[in-house]
């Protein structure tokens, strides 16, 4: 399974299938881990540490997206006063693209719909 082009993925699948339906005290992923062979349990281990660093990074964008919208929010208090929930929803909801745009526009608008527009 490991040594298919998509065996790590079919394998990682299984693992998490199994650490899923494991009942307390059955340990299905360490019996599955003691009888693979030595390129499957390299082929195991380099798809979690990619799965790993790909969590990593996603937390990361994730971390910069809710950043950037509450710079947003900000500069649009800062300016226009308060804002309402459905401004707020719509800004944290927006994309790495929007948010930059919103920013850009916040200096030169006149209105928040202006700005959001």
């Amino acid at each position: 399974m490991a040594a298919a082009e998509d065996g790590g993925e079919a394998l990682a699948t299984l693992v998490g299938h199994l650490g899923f339906i494991s009942r307390p005290g059955e340990d299905l992923v360490g019996a599955l881990i003691s009888q693979l062979d030595g390129l499957a349990l390299e082929k195991m281990m380099e798809l979690e540490e990619m799965l790993a660093r790909k969590k990593r990074e996603e937390g990361r964008a994730e971390g910069r997206a809710e950043r950037g919208a509450e710079l947003v929010l900000e500069l649009l208090r800062l300016k226009f006063g308060e804002i309402d929930e459905t401004t707020v929803s719509r800004v944290r909801g927006g994309s790495e693209a929007e948010l930059d745009r919103w920013a850009e526009r916040v200096l030169t608008a006149t209105s928040l719909a202006e700005t959001l527009g």
